[in-house]
């Protein structure tokens, strides 16, 4: 309640700016709304006022909208009222609010509505002392709905509530809502009390009397139960009204709502929801039914636990649900939720549900005695009719309709059940994916049955049990969808009636210790149309069929025969012969019995491998109308199983028989003999082609996984002998695609090994003939036996088995014709004569695989255009050609059969498989030369002036391996350089050779398999490297390489001079070759980059003067190093042209006349050579030495070199 109330108030509280700025409209006096005069200032109030009625009484005509109304007594002696006359209305978008002071004196209020009244923001009748806005209490406040004369009706939206409430005041004090006549609608809360405070209900009243002049007049609370958000308010609460005979209590709104009020006496109470249900949960010990409860059409009320009914339900007159109306049983209500059915009036289409959701949960039902309309039994729970339930026998408990809309229906043995026949009903509809469970017999069913073809009927009782025969309303024949016979355990019987005919839509299952009797002339049909075809599950080993007298499966088989055309027809029942065939509609012609015997072509063959030489020859003919289906030989083990039957209607592709083969069913495990009969002088493939071919027969009225049956313990070991192909060929088709007519589908076929398939996936239907390739072993003739079993069966859901363009059921990580497949179509004249694949598949080999390609049927006609990969030089014979999965290239020499002049040509597609990973690929044309790229082109034309068998072109998938030879140069002068192969991703033999190109002299081999990255060295020169095995390059087995290696770095200089002074510069030259950098050492400390430095020696000494040159590669280096003699002379040379002169005074030097030598440097060393002063750019400055001691003065200028020697 706290969270409605919130719900309410928000509003309010947004809208409180808003009504600051409003204008206030109060009454002046009393007289009608339209009046000027009756209000102050004269203004008639609009949609934007609020309005205050405070002592005065108002009459509204006509219809007003306004923002609220107050009408108030503010403690005054004159009543404040509002009354709606009949046929007005007044629309309040705010709060109507109603409220007295608790102070002596008060008239109270009234609002009178006889007409319409639109509170959409809430009405409270309130205390002005409480301050919370919409919940303020009051006392002797009144709101009148109706009159004697007029209905009036008071309408609240989502968002608003009804409030009342009162203090703690005198008894006197009351709040009422009197609805005398017309409607209250409640689409919010409608509360009387506080719940928090629960107060005597005689404070605040809802009165629907029937007392005085209201009498006789309808009253009617409607309440939706729900909020603007859409959010469930609950029930109405706290209600308190007197006892009456017409007041209505309506349920509505699209919302679930909870009944929960209690202490009320209820007269009619009415549901009528648009949605949801009206949910009883709570047990109502007070409260009071006078007459009716009616649930209107479309509405639903569910009653979830055993005490959580209504009570006093059989106080009431009657329980009225009307057609379409709906009681839900739920949870634990099963026992109790219903009154007696004299309380209870129901419609015949009033539908009572009974409800376990939970799959591991059940619940009793009918067990009360009581006349049940339309039954549904819903949720995934077990619904029982068990030894405790009622029997729905027409006496005691009776029912019109039992629908099974979802999980179980459990019944007893021992149980009746006869329903109702009237007016098309007295029947049980048993919906997809649901469960019946018949434990036992009934003693008296009658009822007509609508049974989904998902549905599953289980006779799951102890023996026996009779399997009943089903018809519908109209007494037409009712097959069972799923009917199943289950043993509880112990050895049961199911017991088909003589002469009765069990029809089933979908699916037969015979389980463990289940012994099926047929009685005389009983009869088991499986039905079988264009959408569907019926299939017995995989038989138990401990099941059990007994044939009485006459007794038999009916196996039906939809044929259609669009187009005249060829059919591998077997059959699922013993001893059938082609007289069954031909009685269902097949035409058979050109042997004894047939119905036109004298016909020139026979219209059933079948084959024998023995047979040498082409394919066809293996046919032979029908002999008689007498001949059977299957032959068997020594040790019950099969030889023939298949006729291939021609018949069709070309001018009808909606032509269609149904095949009805009758008599015992075949089951358990059936052995088949395969044989490969060597043609002699065999050579070829394409002889090869024509041998080993075996016509099989689907022996069950089930369709087989291939999958199962090849992969089998005991069939798996002829495959890895590569004894027994692994692919199933469908050839003539018994299931076509209805959808495709114009494609007959003559052949199609699925490789158990890649799950590559074309039309026919791995599923072979029942009647379906097929056909399996054996080779030779060690070119010996071959015969074993191949296992069909019962677990071979497909089980699946859908017994639809046309082709399909999807392969919906390929194994995991199969082959997708349409994606991961190239195709290739030799066309003439622009039409496809034949098509080939080829793809990827780890384990493959280049050429005839027996486990991973799809070998052709047979060898082609010399008059068919034919395409063909070819190894050794011969036709490989295959549809498919798996390849290895990581050849580094591949070249396929391509087979072309064409053998009458024309235009050609040959299509590709999906050629990005290959081209993704081999960027060189094309075509070569090896007659005329040309050349087309498959990376860009997919179309290639040619044109056969006569006839052309043979070898026609190459096509030539290479990595360009190139791409992954990478080199490394010498990184110096005379050393080695790098070949890098990665070879990570090639598979098989790799075979690599390289030479010198200049002498062709052989360098090395790299040779082997797996070989990842190979690195080898080799000097700088020019190499190739060529591919013995393949090409290197898109068009070349070659690939030239050369290892270049840098020029010599040679290191060398000289001097001007080796051998100097003391202070002397000595120029060097650098006389190195192809160096770019260069590094000189002096020997002294001092280093230079200069290519040509000049360097003085400050000491004398010998000095090793290194110089060393890099070139490109800082790596490749040389050095040389010289020595320099530095020598210190003391001797003083006579220089006549000098006008230097010297002074000192105790140690201090001074040097006159070096003006007129220009810029000078002067150099002074002791006698021992070490060096005391020096200034490269004298300026005539005095120079303090230590005196007493002798000194060498070299002076150095553009004009010479001076030495002098001084005493200090």
């Amino acid at each position: 309640m706290r969270i409605v109330q919130l719900l309410v108030l928000l509003p309010l509280f947004f809208v409180i700016p808003s009504q600051l700025a409003a204008k206030t409209i109060q009454a002046n006096a009393s007289g009608n709304w339209n009046d000027g005069s009756t209000w102050k200032g004269g203004k008639v109030p609009t949609s934007s006022d609020d309005v205050e009625i405070n002592g005065f009484q108002v009459t509204l005509n006509g219809n007003y909208t306004i923002k609220s109304l107050s009408i108030d007594d503010d403690n005054v002696l004159n009543p404040s009222s509002l009354t709606i006359a009949f046929g007005s209305s007044i629309t309040c978008t705010g709060l109507v609010e109603l409220k007295t002071d608790e102070g002596a004196g008060s008239s109270g209020t009234v609002l009178n509505v006889f007409g319409t009244l639109n509170a959409n923001g809430g009405i409270s009748i309130n205390n002005q002392s409480s301050q919370v806005v919409g919940l303020i209490l009051g006392s002797t406040n009144t709101i009148n709905i109706g009159s004697n004369n007029f209905g009036g009706t008071i309408n609240t939206t989502s968002f608003s509530a009804i409030n009342v409430n009162t203090l703690l005041g005198n008894p006197a004090d009351v709040n009422i809502v009197n609805l005398r006549n017309g409607v209250l609608a409640i689409n919010g809360e409608f509360s009387l009390g506080d719940a928090s405070a629960p107060l005597n209900a005689f404070y605040n009243k809802l009165y629907l009397d029937d007392s005085g002049i209201y009498a006789g007049l309808q009253k009617q609370i409607r309440y939706a139960g729900q909020n603007g958000l859409g959010i469930s308010q609950g029930a109405i609460s706290g209600i308190s009204v007197t006892e009456n005979s017409n007041y209505q209590f309506v349920y509505t709104g699209d919302l679930e709502q909870d009944f929960l009020v209690d202490n009320v006496l209820y007269t009619h109470v009415i549901v009528d929801k648009t949605g949801g249900t009206l949910n009883i949960e709570n047990n109502l010990p007070s409260a009071s039914f006078l007459n009716s409860i009616t649930v209107k059409g479309g509405s639903s009320v569910t009653f979830y636990k055993s005490d959580a009914n209504f009570d006093a339900l059989e106080e009431a007159n009657s329980f009225i649900v009307e057609a379409n109306g709906r009681i839900i049983i739920t949870g634990e209500a099963f026992a109790t939720a219903l009154p007696s059915k004299s309380v209870c009036n129901f419609d015949q289409q009033a539908i009572v549900e009974y409800s376990v959701p939970s799959a591991e949960a059940s619940g009793e039902i009918f067990k009360e005695s009581f006349d049940y309309p339309q039954v549904e039994l819903t949720g995934m729970g077990t619904k029982l009719y068990s030894a405790s339930s009622q029997n729905v026998n027409g006496a005691g408990t009776t029912v019109r309709n039992i629908s099974l809309i979802e999980g179980t229906w459990s019944i007893a043995g021992g149980k009746s059940l006869k329903l109702i026949d009237e007016v098309g009903s007295g029947g049980i509809s048993l919906e997809a994916s649901t469960t019946l469970d018949l434990l036992g017999d009934f003693q008296d069913i009658q009822a007509h049955w609508n049974i989904d073809r998902e549905n599953t009927f289980r006779y799951a009782g102890v023996s026996p049990q009779v399997v009943y025969d089903l018809y519908d309303e109209n007494g037409d024949k009712m097959p069972y969808g799923i009917l199943a016979f289950v043993s509880p355990g112990e050895s049961v019987v199911r017991v088909v009636e003589p002469n009765k005919n069990i029809w089933i839509a979908n699916e037969l299952r015979l389980g463990d210790l289940t012994t099926t009797q047929l009685e005389d002339n009983a009869l088991i049909t499986l039905k079988s149309d264009i959408n569907f075809t019926a299939f017995v599950a995989p038989v138990a080993p401990t099941a059990e069929i007994i044939y009485g007298s006459n007794a038999a499966f009916e196996v039906e088989k939809y044929l259609p025969l669009p187009y005249v055309a060829y059919r591998d027809v077997s059959s699922p029942i013993k001893n059938t012969k082609l007289s069954s065939w031909q009685n269902a509609g097949i035409r058979l012609v050109g042997f004894p019995g047939s119905v036109n015997p004298n016909a020139v072509r026979v219209s059933a063959t079948r084959y024998d491998e023995t047979v040498q030489g082409n394919l066809n020859i293996g046919f032979y003919n029908a002999t008689d109308i007498s001949n059977p289906i299957f032959e068997f030989g020594a040790g019950n083990v099969i030889e023939k199983s298949v006729f291939r039957v021609l018949d069709g209607n070309n001018a009808n592709l909606d032509y269609f028989v149904t095949l009805k083969d009758r008599g015992e069913l075949r089951t358990g495990e059936q052995n088949f003999k395969i044989t490969y009969s060597i043609t002699e002088g065999e050579q070829t493939q394409f002889k090869k082609a024509n041998d080993g071919w075996n016509q099989l027969g689907n022996p069950y009225a089930a369709p087989l996984d291939w999958d199962l049956v090849v992969n089998d313990p005991e069939n798996i070991s002829w495959v890895q002998s590569n004894v027994l192909d692994p692919t199933v060929y469908i050839i003539a088709q018994v299931d076509r695609f209805q959808n495709d007519p114009n494609n007959p589908g003559y052949y199609g076929f699925y490789n158990s090994a890649t799950g590559f398939s074309i039309v026919h996936d791995d599923i072979i239907p029942s009647y379906q003939g097929f056909w399996v390739k054996t080779y030779e072993n060690n070119k010996q003739n071959v015969e074993f036996t191949l296992k069909v079993k019962e677990e071979h069966k497909a089980t699946l859901q859908n017994s639809r088995y046309y082709k399909s363009n999807k392969n919906n059921l390929r194994a995991k990580n199969a082959i997708n014709p349409d994606e991961d497949a190239v195709a290739m179509t030799i066309m003439q004249e622009g039409k496809g004569r034949e098509k080939v694949w080829f793809h990827y598949w780890p384990g493959a080999k280049v050429g005839a695989d027996t486990l991973y390609d799809v070998s052709k049927f047979g060898q082609p006609s010399p008059n068919a255009v034919a395409i063909d990969f070819v190894e050794n030089g011969d036709p490989m014979n295959v549809w498919v050609n798996a390849l290895p999965e990581k050849a580094s290239r591949y070249e396929m020499p391509i087979y072309v059969q064409a053998p009458r002049p024309g235009n050609y040509a040959v299509s590709f597609s999906n050629l990005h498989v290959f081209t993704d990973r081999f960027p060189c690929a094309y075509l070569l044309d090896v007659v005329t030369g040309k050349t087309m790229d498959l990376a860009v082109d997919t179309l290639y034309e040619f044109t056969v002036t006569d006839s052309y068998v043979g070898n026609r072109f190459l096509m030539y998938f290479n990595q360009n391996i190139a791409s992954k030879i990478s080199k490394e140069n010498a990184a110096c002068f005379a050393e080695k350089g790098k070949m890098i192969f990665d070879l990570s991703d090639i598979d098989g033999e790799i075979d690599y050779s390289v030479n010198n190109v200049q002498t062709g002299q052989f360098i090395d081999q790299i040779k082997g398999q797996n070989l990842g990255v190979v690195t080898r060295e080799y000097p700088a020169g020019q190499y190739l490297v060529r591919n013995n095995k393949g090409l290197l390059t898109c068009y070349s087995n070659t690939l030239r390489i050369d290892i270049n290696q840098p020029l010599q770095v040679s290191a060398d200089f000289t001097a001007d001079n080796f051998n100097v002074e003391v202070g002397s510069p000595v120029s060097f030259t650098n006389q190195s070759s192809n160096g770019l950098t260069y590094v000189w050492n002096f020997d002294d400390g001092q280093i230079s980059t200069e290519k040509n430095p000049v360097h003085i020696f400050e000491t004398p000494g010998t000095f090793l003067v290194s110089l060393l040159t890099r070139g490109n590669n800082p790596e490749c280096a040389d050095e040389v190093s010289k020595e320099v003699t530095v020598a210190f002379t003391t001797g003083i040379a006579e220089f006549n042209n000098t006008k230097l002169s010297f002074s000192s005074t105790n140690g201090l030097l001074q040097v006159n006349g070096f003006q007129d030598m220009g810029p000078c440097a002067i150099t002074i060393y002791n006698l021992t050579g070490q060096q005391l002063y020096r200034d490269d750019n004298y300026t005539g400055k005095s120079i303090q030495l230590n005196k007493n001691q002798v000194i060498i003065v070299k002076v150095q200028s553009d004009k010479g070199l001076w030495t002098y020697k001084l005493a200090l």
